[in-house]
């Protein structure tokens, strides 16, 4: 068996799979339709949408296979990505790349494979549309042509859902926008407002916990100020796990964001380390999300938030949280200057507050 090498372009082709966020998305019939289309002309009892990850080939669609995902060193798709155009094996058990492949050897006994990648408009390869047969065989030239238009359609609705949920995200920033400015304006004081801020914030990115971390009047360590639970109850026992917990510049998902200024995450926290965040994965939280709150270059704290989706966040929501962070920080500076750190646990007043530390951010967590 020959491993697909990896393509040149691979940190590039990767970046644009993190962009179309469509690993790990439940079915859609849109995506259905097609790989049904695919295998009734091809006459072929599996098809698939393989999208190919670092190190998986993950399934968006299947007829005749019940698997979501296969290892991407016996991924066919692995190789078909190498090209444009279809990818055609009439005879795997004949094909040195493949006669002793253990999806050729064992299940599901692939013999015929034909993948047309499924390329984006910067001409990166994500995956294939790809049609797969336990007899050896040929495409015609009507099939051959089908299914290149197939993978095309494939491609272009994945481009429609990416417009459309870029639309979507857009409008759940500028919802956060207003409603974290609306809390500001309205809220008495700080106390009052970050208990808000954490359920808007959960509330429109669909987090379900979260925890605002505010700077020690010392500024060597970060204190848990606040958590919420959206919704109630609080099943996991978050809470009280949380209440009082400080951490120190570099340490953990809130420390990381501290030394370094910027929103960052944690796209699986089962592979994650750290004690807490397993054991928030242990209760169906996957993915948590950080974003720092900053006056100039000082932080003042660190807001913090766990879901039960494992991903990455997009860059534009990336972005907002960091707007988002520097408004309540703005407003901290402005409108509770005159609070005590005793009252407020920020450190606010000039030459007091600590400076930005910067600190190389753990090898689980990638910046925005």
């Amino acid at each position: 068996m020959k491993i697909a090498p990896i393509p040149e372009n691979e940190p590039d082709r990767l970046a644009a799979l993190r962009r179309f966020a469509i690993l790990d998305t439940p079915g859609e019939a849109e995506f259905d339709d097609l790989t049904w289309l695919a295998s009734h002309i091809c006459g072929t009892p599996i098809a698939l949408i393989s999208i190919v990850d670092s190190n998986r080939q993950w399934f968006k669609s299947t007829v005749g296979l019940n698997v979501s995902e296969t290892d991407r060193n016996l991924a066919f798709c692995a190789h078909a990505i190498h090209g444009t155009e279809i990818m055609e094996v009439p005879n795997a058990l004949k094909d040195d790349r493949f006669h002793d492949n253990p999806l050729v050897t064992g299940g599901p006994e692939i013999r015929f494979y034909a993948g047309m990648p499924l390329t984006t408009m910067d001409n990166l390869q994500l995956g294939t549309l790809c049609v797969i047969d336990r007899v050896p065989r040929k495409l015609s030239p009507q099939q051959h042509a089908a299914l290149t238009r197939l993978g095309r359609r494939v491609m272009a609705q994945m481009e429609l859902r990416r417009a459309l949920l870029n639309r979507l995200r857009n409008e759940q920033c500028l919802v956060l926008e207003n409603e974290v400015y609306r809390i500001l304006l309205r809220s008495a004081g700080l106390d009052e407002a970050t208990p808000r801020l954490l359920e808007a914030v959960a509330a429109v990115l669909g987090y379900g916990y979260g925890i605002a971390w505010r700077m020690d009047a010392s500024g060597k360590f970060l204190r848990c100020a606040e958590v919420c639970v959206h919704p109630e109850p609080d099943e996991a026992g978050f809470v009280m796990d949380n209440r009082g917990k400080t951490l120190g510049s570099g340490e953990g998902l809130p420390g990381a964001v501290w030394a370094t200024g910027l929103p960052a995450w944690i796209s699986d926290l089962t592979a994650c380390d750290d004690l807490q965040r397993e054991r928030m994965a242990a209760v169906g939280m996957r993915r948590a999300l950080a974003f720092p709150i900053l006056f100039n270059d000082a932080c003042l704290g660190v807001m913090e938030f766990f879901q039960s989706e494992p991903g990455e966040p997009n860059a534009e929501v990336l972005d907002v949280l960091a707007t988002v962070g520097r408004q309540i920080g703005d407003s901290c500076k402005r409108d509770f200057s005159t609070v005590s750190r005793g009252t407020a646990g920020f450190t606010l007043q000039g030459e007091d507050t600590p400076t930005l530390k910067k600190a190389a951010v753990p090898s689980s967590i990638w910046a925005g």
